[in-house]
């Protein structure tokens, strides 16, 4: 699998204020290491995302190719990793009570609407930090949201990447206990919040599959019935009108082994029909 290139931060200048809106240039410190300072506004690297500008009150965000999807040597079909449903999970650390929360969202909206919805249940938290990683244009960003600046939004964005994880959204709540934890301390209890959502929310691969009909005389159905599924297929839907029609889906891969097998077990009398394509949850 490809590796999701690395996140580029746009840098908080004097006052807490974002550089203005653009493009980010590459601006690592050696390779594979990421300059949390020098990300500068110019012109566009080929195939870069133009920043939308901060959610009000941020006051950092991150930025990263659009290079999510990935496609394994020798597969046809594409596949990435998300997480199964929106969970939670906590801990306490030197007093501090940390809650990570974690979501599958396919679009921004729905990051940010997340977000602002956990920001209401948990209005009296001493801090909501948050991070989100898109396949729509490759959005990546994160918030510290008052933390001291790289110990929060970003621990919880590098977990994301660390893991694989796409289409997915955490936040972090804190409730301050009295002990300040230092900037390691922060940055490993933030890490370990993320981590935790991540488990509890439960990663899944999602894969890019063909959506495939057919229809049969009732005398095949038995035939046909059994044919999908050794083949690989997933039966999505079945209908009993004059003839019996299947829906399914599967991996593009293994299409050419079904239309074999399925032309030796009707004789040639089934024809599929393509219907498109579709990400689906793969074990």
């Amino acid at each position: 699998m490809f590796e999701v290139p690395p996140v580029l931060y746009g840098q908080a200048e004097a006052g807490g204020h974002q550089r203005p809106r653009g493009y980010v240039q590459e601006a690592l410190r050696s390779a594979g290491q990421i300059s949390f300072a020098d990300c500068l506004v110019g012109a566009a690297p080929q195939g870069w995302t133009k920043i939308a500008g901060p959610v009000p009150g941020d006051r950092r965000c991150g930025f990263a190719p659009p290079v999510l999807v990935s496609q394994k040597k020798g597969e046809a079909a594409l596949e990435y990793i998300t997480v199964e449903k929106e969970a939670a999970d906590q801990f306490v650390e030197k007093k501090s009570r940390f809650i990570g929360t974690c979501r599958p969202v396919q679009t921004e909206e729905e990051a940010l609407e997340f977000i602002n919805r956990l920001k209401t249940r948990y209005w009296d938290a001493s801090h909501n930090v948050y991070a989100y990683i898109l396949r729509e244009n490759g959005i990546q960003r994160f918030s510290d949201d008052g933390e001291p600046q790289g110990t929060a939004g970003i621990p919880v964005i590098e977990t994301l990447k660390k893991a694989g994880v796409v289409d997915a959204v955490v936040v972090a709540t804190r409730y301050f206990g009295g002990v300040l934890l230092g900037g390691g301390g922060l940055i490993r209890a933030y890490s370990h919040t993320a981590s935790l959502a991540l488990a509890a929310a439960k990663k899944i691969t999602m894969r890019e599959c063909l959506l495939l009909s057919l229809s049969c005389d009732y005398g095949l159905y038995g035939k046909v019935g059994a044919v999908i599924p050794e083949s690989g297929g997933v039966v999505d839907d079945t209908e009993f009108l004059e003839r019996v029609r299947l829906r399914f889906h599967m991996d593009p891969a293994l299409l050419p082994a079904l239309e074999k097998r399925l032309a030796d077990a009707t004789s040639g009398r089934v024809e599929l029909q393509e219907e498109g394509k579709r990400f689906f949850p793969f074990s």
